[in-house]
């Protein structure tokens, strides 16, 4: 499960990176594009995924949540492709968030 670990890590770590270059360049550029709500679920991602480096299950548990959050606000949001929009905003924090889950999983079990 350490691979697991450390897949959910990276993917976790190149996904905040990401979406903080996108918060800050969206607010400090244009704050009137930006919707507040995105940059909230969006923060919130991003603290979930530093969490779940030192606590896995809480991390996992924020990532898996607000990953649906995210889904469910994008797809509501109106995009003319609302599947490549979930895909977007909500699979990159979804993929570490599950894997996080396993992780603490197995070292409860065994």
């Amino acid at each position: 499960m350490n691979g697991f670990r450390w897949i959910a890590r990276i993917v976790g770590a190149l996904a905040s990176v990401f979406f903080l270059f996108v918060i800050f360049g969206q607010t400090l550029d244009k704050p009137e594009i930006a919707p507040k709500n995105l940059i909230f679920l969006l923060s919130i991602a991003i603290v979930g995924g530093f969490l779940s480096w030192r606590w896995e299950r809480v991390g996992a548990s924020i990532l898996l949540i607000d990953s649906i959050a995210l889904g469910f606000y994008v797809y509501n949001g109106g995009p003319r492709d609302p599947t490549t929009a979930i895909m977007f905003y909500g699979l990159p924090f979804f993929i570490p968030g599950f894997l996080f889950f396993i992780c603490s999983h197995q070292n409860r079990t065994g």
